[in-house]
């Protein structure tokens, strides 16, 4: 149940004697440049996932929770690269002097889908999990593919087409196949996210302002609007048990960005952060018992906080002067 309530909050002091077991990756800036760290949730204790001096973004875990995808730009080049959670095993996917990023893990973890413009506009690609078996997802002519994300089942990926500034979402069949438009509305569609069952997925429908939380079921094409007071939304995500779509939206009253979830059948929306300061990057654990997000109520940077969604004990877990932004959970099937 994602509950919302006053939050009583902790800060996490040096790490205690016990074993280092990372349980989250985020993003920092104490080198300049964006670094990956790992960090116990516990403990507080974090680690740099590799030194150097090139940008690393976008991490994610594997599936396993073993290894960590990311893309390392240096200067004008952006290349797709995979680590053991321990920074060791460094290996880099793609080779182009094109951009090469925002890979994401098939669920069965065999399978990686990235961005490239190696052909000039930016379109989605496969490739194993080696790198091998370079392939194009889809045959669309026309425009950039962005915001992808794979079906539970790992048969398809949902993503966005933007054309001359009209987004609209599609999905595509992961061994080939043309690709479907999620709807024929001549308005933008971004943030597509599947439901667990792969039945549904949650959207964004911009139209003169107007950004709208929709949930359409793909088989037929029916939708239901959720959160309709909130002007700005973004960053969707189901729980793994389907009842809630969580999202970052901004309070015109504020205006300021807070995570929010909504029941995905229709009901009032629930504010899991409310604080006067900016809360973003949000991502629910599996279980949907804590919520980690980036958070500027300290002060003018951001820094990483986990929330018990159901004691609403709020741990700060970074605590420096350096901004610390886009957390993820590691899975929860991974061993320590």
């Amino acid at each position: 149940m994602l509950a919302a309530a006053a939050c009583a909050v902790t800060t996490l002091g040096a790490a205690q004697a016990q074993p280092f077991a990372a349980d989250l990756l985020f993003h920092s800036l104490r080198h300049g440049a964006s670094q990956i760290y790992l960090a116990d949730s516990n403990s507080g204790e974090s680690r740099r996932l590799r030194d150097s001096g090139d940008e690393d973004i976008d991490a994610t875990w594997s599936p396993d929770g073993k290894r960590v995808l990311f893309t390392g730009r240096k200067q004008t080049n952006s290349e797709v690269f995979v680590a053991q959670a321990d920074g060791s095993q460094l290996r880099q996917l793609t080779d182009h002097p094109g951009f090469d990023g925002a890979a994401r893990w098939s669920p069965d973890g065999k399978t990686i889908a990235f961005v490239s413009s190696r052909n000039g506009a930016s379109k989605l690609y496969l490739m194993d999990a080696d790198g091998g078996n370079l392939r194009r997802l889809t045959n669309l002519d026309e425009g950039d593919e962005t915001n992808h994300s794979w079906s539970p089942d790992g048969k398809r990926l949902a993503f966005v087409n933007v054309v001359k500034r009209r987004m609209s979402a599609w999905t595509a069949p992961a061994d080939g196949g043309a690709p479907t438009r999620v709807t024929s509305e001549n308005v933008n569609e971004t943030f597509p996210a599947w439901s667990p069952d792969g039945t549904e997925l949650a959207y964004v429908r911009t139209t003169r302002g107007d950004a709208q939380l929709r949930v359409i079921k793909l088989a037929t094409g029916s939708h239901r609007e959720l959160a309709a007071a909130l002007p700005g939304k973004s960053n969707l995500a189901f729980s793994a048990d389907g009842t809630q779509v969580v999202f970052e939206g901004i309070d015109a009253a504020s205006p300021r960005s807070e995570i929010y979830a909504a029941p995905s059948a229709g009901g009032a929306v629930r504010n899991l952060t409310d604080d006067p300061a900016e809360d973003m990057n949000a991502h629910l654990s599996q279980d949907g018992q804590r919520l980690v997000f980036t958070s500027y109520r300290t002060g003018p940077v951001g820094q990483i906080y986990v929330l018990d969604l159901a004691t609403r004990q709020l741990k700060r877990i970074t605590d420096t002067s350096k901004h610390e932004f886009r957390p993820v959970w590691r899975p929860l099937a991974a061993g320590a």
